[in-house]
């Protein structure tokens, strides 16, 4: 009995400490989580002082802006509007004629006032196009320009920028221009103020009778008379678009100042032009300015015409996040005559392609990476060289392999390949194109004359050529293009005649017509080799537009390059629909081409700040294959870039 006593009060003191372990336990706990509720309450507690303050300052501020700002700021255009020169007349006794002698500028001024229903449309259309494309939306203030400024100023940059018409109107008229904060709040105030009592006519009117043109000239009038000698009624649309061009930095873009003036007068003249393309100027209004500004030809204003209005086409289905990527082959089985371009012939340089096929990889994987960290999209995919069918298909099944598995190209809607000479081509190589999700492949016979072949150093035949795309289009590829060249050695206009009909035959959707560019480092150039005139050159060029048009393409993208024949241009031509979107989006520069492989150039685009930046890849592959250091410092150049759009 005694034992089990003894055993039992071991079991209750045990379960005793137990229980005075667990409320121990529960009572440490319990303080900790009490300690948590407390400081939530006050996060919390904080958190809505921070918001109810923050209310109150806003409601503070919003009144004293009201309050401070209201009957003693605003801007009033009734007394600008007297602020106009004076003008002295005289009579002729003999005619009765009244002639102007004499204008008196008002405080320096010279300005005479005109209403807006004198001020030519263009020179309104332009205004709002360069200046503030969202004029008539807006009620004063753009406020995603105002939000760029007010970033620019937070981290560091200058308080100007995102002026709408009415904004920039406000500082003009009041001479406001200090570069504060507390001016830009005044401004945005006054601006609205400004819409709150005006028409938008009549601020656009007021705007354009303000505006400085250099020279002490105020308002279009008398810049219209400085600049043009013509009254501002009179002004064609080319004169519209420079005039509006000196608004910017009256002291840069001035015409009549320097040659180098005149220049930059000219280059931001088109860049109104374009904008005002964008924002639906008629074909007319824009042949009108080819025609009278720059004396261009019929046909090639049409041409102009054209290829920018498949620009405008392609620009509208591209996304910010979207960019083109390309990758470089750069061996070709010989050196063609014209050729300058920096590649390695494959009968010298065979052991050079598997190290650079073993670099170009580890780029492919780096480069994916680094787009998809960055959330950038591929749109359309383009291989040229050199010759990219100088590689095996094994070479070429395993490199397509490895970057389809490395990018994300579930967005993309080209996926092209240059197969380029005939002579490299074969089934087996175009079942790997197809096999890998190519739809678009380029075939370049550049003409379909032996004897010309012959002379820029081609191994292969005219029959070579025709057999090539009797392949290429029974295998079923949905668009097939052709390259040809005019001015080339021994060719004529005849010969070319002769191509261009002959590559009518073959099915080809896209046939792209370049003119010889004289590269310094060719063997047309080194050698002396004869060439066709410009006058030649130029007749084939006709009878490929009458020619193609005839046969239902048109010109869809065109670009020039240094030292062109006859400086003429290169133009690709289409069937309606089979558009190739690489070509003009790094033609047009729309958005950033990605470049991997040696000889890449990369274009980085931020079409918001029109800025335009580019790296450069080491141009041999040795070179290429030695400096993997540089490939990494390209792709985070490219990446800074775009993260810095993101912005």
């Amino acid at each position: 009995m005694k034992k089990r006593r003894q055993a039992a009060d071991r079991i209750d003191r045990t379960q005793q400490s137990a229980r005075q372990i667990e409320n121990n336990g529960q009572e440490r706990r319990r303080p900790r989580r009490r300690g948590w509720g407390t400081a939530g309450r006050v996060i919390g507690t904080i958190l809505l002082v921070f918001v109810l303050t923050a209310a109150i300052f806003a409601g503070i501020f919003s009144a004293y802006i009201n309050s401070s700002m209201r009957g003693r700021v605003e801007v009033y255009l009734d007394e600008f509007e007297t602020k106009v020169s004076t003008e002295l007349y005289y009579q002729e006794p003999s005619s009765g004629e009244w002639t102007m002698y004499h204008t008196l500028f008002l405080d320096s001024e010279n300005r005479i006032w005109v209403d807006l229903e004198q001020i030519p449309k263009d020179l309104q259309k332009a205004v709002i196009a360069i200046e503030d494309k969202r004029f008539y939306k807006h009620k004063g203030v753009d406020w995603h320009g105002t939000a760029r400024a007010i970033f620019s100023t937070i981290f560091g940059g200058s308080v100007q920028g995102g002026s709408t018409i009415t904004q920039q109107l406000v500082k003009n008229v009041t001479g406001d221009n200090q570069n504060t904060v507390k001016r830009k709040v005044m401004e945005i105030y006054r601006a609205q103020e400004m819409e709150k009592r005006y028409e938008k006519d009549e601020i656009l009117e007021a705007y354009l009778n303000e505006v400085y043109f250099g020279y002490s000239c105020y308002g279009v009038v008398t810049a219209s008379l400085k600049y043009f000698n013509k009254d501002v009624s009179e002004l064609s649309l080319a004169e519209c678009a420079s005039l509006v061009a000196i608004t910017n930095n009256p002291s840069l873009y001035d015409p009549l100042q320097t040659d180098w003036g005149l220049e930059n007068n000219r280059t931001r003249q088109l860049l109104v032009l374009g904008a005002m393309l964008e924002q639906g100027k008629t074909e007319r209004e824009t042949d009108r300015v080819l025609r009278d500004t720059y004396f261009v030809s019929p046909e090639r204003r049409r041409l102009a015409i054209e290829t920018a209005q498949a620009g405008l086409t392609a620009k509208r289905g591209l996304r910010p996040n979207e960019i083109s990527l390309y990758v470089g082959i750069p061996f070709c089985p010989t050196r063609c005559a014209y050729c300058s371009f920096v590649s390695a012939s494959v009968e010298k340089s065979f052991g050079l392609m598997e190290p650079y096929l073993a670099a170009l990889e580890q780029e492919i994987t780096d480069a994916a990476r680094m787009v998809a960290e960055t959330g950038l999209s591929v749109k359309s995919f383009y291989m040229g060289g050199g010759t990219p069918t100088t590689l095996s298909a094994q070479q070429m099944d395993y490199l397509l392999t490895h970057l389809n598995k490395s990018f994300d190209l579930t967005g993309c809607a080209e996926y092209c390949i240059e197969a380029g000479r005939p002579d490299t081509i074969t089934r087996e190589k175009l079942q790997v194109l197809l096999d890998h999700g190519a739809d678009r492949i380029s075939v370049n016979p550049q003409s379909m004359e032996d004897e010309v072949l012959r002379a820029i150093g081609r191994k292969h035949t005219a029959a070579d050529i025709e057999a090539t795309m009797a392949l290429a289009t029974s295998m079923g590829f949905p668009h097939v293009n052709m390259d040809l060249i005019a001015g080339l050695p021994a060719d004529t206009p005849e010969g070319f005649r002769r191509t261009l009909d002959k590559c009518l035959t073959f099915g080809a959707d896209n046939i792209t017509v370049h003119t010889l560019s004289l590269k310094k480092g060719s063997r047309i150039l080194l050698e002396g080799l004869p060439i066709p005139s410009a006058q030649d050159v130029a007749a084939m060029l006709d009878y490929a537009n009458d020619a193609l048009r005839t046969a239902g393409f048109t010109p869809y993208y065109l670009y020039r390059q240094k030292y062109m024949s006859g400086s003429f241009e290169n133009v690709g031509w289409c069937i309606s629909g089979a558009e190739g979107l690489y070509n003009i989006y790094i033609m047009e520069e729309l958005h950033s081409i990605l470049s991997l492989g040696a000889g890449g150039s990369t274009k980085m685009v931020d079409p918001v700040r029109d800025r335009i930046e580019r790296v450069f890849h080491p141009k041999f592959p040795t070179e290429y294959i030695a400096r993997p250091e540089k490939i990494r410092q390209d792709l985070e150049t490219f990446r800074r870039f775009h993260e810095n759009m993101q912005k």
